[in-house]
């Protein structure tokens, strides 16, 4: 909410797609090189060209870096390809010359001396004496028996054991008129609340809160339990609420007043705001808001999807019509503002003092600021050629290749078109190779229902076959906040006729194939940056709960919950079933004790594991909860596992971490398959499992894939890296590092020769080859050194060319 860094939308897109552990045993490109195939995506880190500019808008250094990092000493950081160094206020190199991998080790080396420091410091500042009572005559515990956290302004929060609360007189906090709310209960308590001591170790702020931070100027944030989630305010010193409420959420405070949000009272919007220290609030149905800052100007992002700015007394001084603006005044008085024209830079007036004109922007620092702007079309396709080192085709069921790769980037074909990316811009061709809807998108999916997404100018629209806008872009590719760029997720394939699809209030909505939102949702169910539902299938569609945090229902069209949320986790219905995990009754017996490390997400270490079954329409379920790991039912049947195993200390994908395992004892679950009644058709034996799909499943011993028939029965032995699902009768295995294909005799009828390869789909099959597999790149100009020959080649040129080292340091890359 308050950071002002800014997340380049290229890189978010590519660490989704290098996902460095993939799950599932998973290779690394898939889902994404399944589903959406693969963008050369490097020419957007290229596409810009940094320099540094003075007030008067005039570069003093040429933009001609790849990326910068502000002024500060009088130096600046620069990077131009693989070279980074320091350059004067002149432009003029004062460093010798350093790669990535040094920058990364300079920048670890330092984060951990500074870790060092502060940890040498709190344990200087560590309380050990004694913990007493409020009034400092009765003794509770030794320092020992409670969790202390280092002294700020006097106070340290504590972090009290259930074993000890009986020793305390507990009142929840007052407001600022001295009005008391009704003790904790003791329900509340279970978890070790949290008070503060002072330096005599006297409790004078009672143990309460679920979450207490640390002083800063009198006030500390903290978190408070609530009925069904927890809620953030602020106290005093003395114990008392700042405003006489909680809210959703709070941030610290900064030039004088705290961040809030609303929205935890029953009927009560969401909207940001800002409370003072005398607990005054100020709230206009902002959908975010960021501190004050210098010339006592707030950003405040209104329902309009605008930015503007308002004063201390919430009066509007710059109306909201920004796409972006700073969340920082530089001491010039100039902040950067984005419309559509570009960025440029404003004045206390509001008023632009330097005109949009650039593509990106950031803060002035020592009087000057970076700026960036788009390199020519042609030296960026020319830039973007002389990089890329593999090129995608397509080839047939009898392995030619059909479609010559000659195309930077490609999807899978569907509808009879698939997505290609020619030169800098997609277009789509037929699966004769003719283009037909001509290059001019930054980005494209494929189709169905007759659309497809298209991302234009940085809003996704929807195109029919022949080109033309179904629905005009407008829903946004990422949402840019005070400081800030989160990507959202592209749009879906429409599904049963709705797709879900990010608006410009940060928050996502199923729309129809007009473009109109297909029902309304309530606020609790509406769901933000990240999607937390799954397309509709079979009439129903997963959708997470906001009003209990971590379950999980099924709703129809109208947006109606027909299965009410319960669930820990939950997939599609496919064949009439759908899998749910629920939280067993912490009461009932269960064979883990210690859930400690507990790898699921968004768990928590005091209840038991949630186990899986499967439910019909009515939400009931016909398989009892009783997996720790499922597939849907595909075929009749569905991939389960039960166990518990860990062979390294964050575990293995699809692996559960018990801490009380015995020291050199492994336990490690096997999958089996399942038919619709619960009953195991396939016993558990396999390290691994996929879906049937034409009557094979792939399945992992050991080290190596095959496939299993519906009786069981190993119909291609496991002596693959990796298999895919079949389609066509054929599937996509991996050996040696390179993708081919086989029939269901387990014959390779497609020899494994290239980087990737997708499913084939209409008798066609999206594939990756190497265009320069023995040339050696010079590394001067920012590209990697050595082949590319495997799909892990292509992994690592993806790194070096994708992700910045210390990137929550940079500034103009982190655009």
């Amino acid at each position: 909410m308050v950071s002002c860094l800014k997340f380049i939308c290229c890189i978010a897109i590519m660490t989704a797609s290098i996902r460095p552990c993939p799950a599932n045993n998973e290779d690394i490109w898939v889902p994404d090189f399944d589903v959406n195939g693969i963008d050369s995506q490097l020419h957007l880190l290229n596409r810009k060209r940094w320099g540094f500019i003075d007030s008067t808008g005039k570069f003093v250094i040429p933009a001609q870096y790849d990326m910068v990092k502000a002024f500060k000493h009088g130096d600046a950081t620069v990077a131009d390809g693989n070279r980074y160094f320091e350059i004067d206020r002149l432009g003029k190199c004062v460093s010798p010359i350093k790669t990535r991998v040094d920058v990364i080790n300079e920048s670890n080396q330092l984060r951990w001396a500074h870790q060092a420091i502060d940890l040498a410091a709190d344990k200087l500042n560590k309380f050990t004496g004694d913990v007493w009572d409020a009034a400092g005559t009765t003794l509770i515990a030794n320092a020992k028996e409670f969790e202390i956290s280092p002294f700020s302004e006097g106070l340290a929060a504590c972090k009290v054991p259930e074993k000890l609360l009986p020793k305390f007189k507990l009142s929840r906090a007052t407001d600022l008129s001295g009005k008391a709310a009704a003790a904790p209960s003791t329900d509340e308590l279970k978890t070790n609340p949290i008070g503060y001591i002072d330096g005599q170790g006297r409790m004078i702020i009672a143990p309460q809160f679920s979450h207490a931070a640390e002083f800063h100027d009198g006030i500390a944030v903290v978190e408070h339990f609530g009925s069904t989630d927890t809620t953030a305010g602020y106290i005093n010193k003395k114990g008392e609420l700042i405003g006489g409420r909680y809210f959703k959420y709070a941030w610290p405070f900064e030039n004088g007043f705290g961040l809030v949000e609303k929205g935890n009272l029953p009927g009560e919007d969401e909207e940001d705001g800002f409370l003072s220290r005398d607990g005054k609030q100020i709230m206009g149905h902002w959908t975010q808001v960021y501190p004050f800052a210098s010339g006592d100007r707030a950003p405040v992002h209104a329902k309009n999807g605008k930015w503007g700015f308002i004063d201390r007394q919430a009066h509007i001084v710059v109306a909201p019509q920004f796409e972006l603006v700073d969340c920082n005044v530089s001491p010039n008085g100039l902040t950067y503002a984005k419309t559509e024209k570009g960025y440029g830079y404003l004045g206390f007036s509001g008023k632009f003092v330097i005109e949009p004109q650039f593509v990106d922007a950031d803060s002035f620092s020592e009087g000057l600021a970076a700026v960036a702007i788009n390199l020519p079309e042609q030296e960026t396709l020319r830039l973007l050629a002389r990089i890329q080192k593999w090129r995608c085709g397509f080839i047939d069921r009898n392995g030619s290749e059909v479609i010559p790769p000659r195309f930077f980037g490609a999807g899978h074909f569907s509808e009879g078109l698939a997505a290609v990316q020619d030169g800098l811009k997609w277009g789509f061709i037929n699966e004769r190779g003719d283009i037909v809807i001509a290059p001019q998108f930054d980005a494209a999916r494929p189709f169905s229902h007759g659309m497809a997404a298209v991302l234009k100018n940085g809003y996704w629209g929807f195109v029919d076959k022949s080109g033309h806008y179904k629905i005009q872009p407008r829903f946004p590719a990422y949402s840019e906040t005070s400081g800030s760029q989160r990507e959202f997720q592209p749009p879906w394939n429409f599904s049963e006729g709705v797709t879900l699809a990010g608006e410009p209030d940060f928050l996502y909505r199923f729309i129809d194939m007009n473009g109109h939102e297909s029902f309304r949702m309530p606020v609790s169910m509406t769901t933000s940056i990240e999607p937390d539902a799954k397309p509709f299938a079979q009439g129903l569609a997963v959708m997470a709960n906001k009003d209990i945090a971590g379950t999980y229902g099924y709703i129809d069209h109208t947006g109606a919950f027909q299965i009410k949320p319960k669930g820990a986790s939950a997939l599609s219905f496919s064949e009439g079933l759908a899998a749910v995990s629920i939280i067993p009754d912490a009461s009932a017996p269960t064979e883990i004790s210690d859930l400690e490390h507990y790898c699921v997400p968004k768990w928590r270490s005091n209840l038991p594991p949630p186990k899986v079954g499967f439910v019909n329409k009515s939400g009931e379920f016909v398989v009892r909860p009783q997996f720790d790991e499922t597939s849907s039912f595909k075929e009749g049947l569905a991939a389960v596992a039960s166990g518990k195993y860990v062979n390294e200390s964050r575990g293995e994908p699809g692996t559960i971490r018990i801490s009380k395992t015995p020291p050199g004892m492994q336990f490690k679950a096997k999958w089996g398959f399942i038919d619709k009644t619960g009953k195991s058709v396939i016993e558990p034996q396999f390290d691994a499992a996929q879906d049937f799909s034409q009557g094979l499943a792939a399945i992992q011993i050991g080290e190596k894939w095959g496939y299993v028939d519906h009786t069981g029965r190993v119909v291609v032995q496991p002596i693959y890296d990796s298999a895919k699902s079949f389609s066509d009768d054929l599937a996509v295995v991996k050996l040696d590092g390179k993708y081919g294909c086989i029939n269901k005799d387990g014959k390779l009828v497609i020899p494994a020769k290239y980087l990737l390869c997708g499913s084939f789909s209409n008798g066609r099959a999206l594939i990756v080859s190497s265009s320069e597999p023995r040339t050696t790149v010079n590394t001067s100009q920012g590209c990697r050194s050595g082949p590319i020959e495997t799909e892990d080649d292509m992994q690592n040129f993806f790194i070096e060319h994708g992700q910045a080292p210390d990137r929550f340091s940079w500034e103009g890359h982190e655009h």
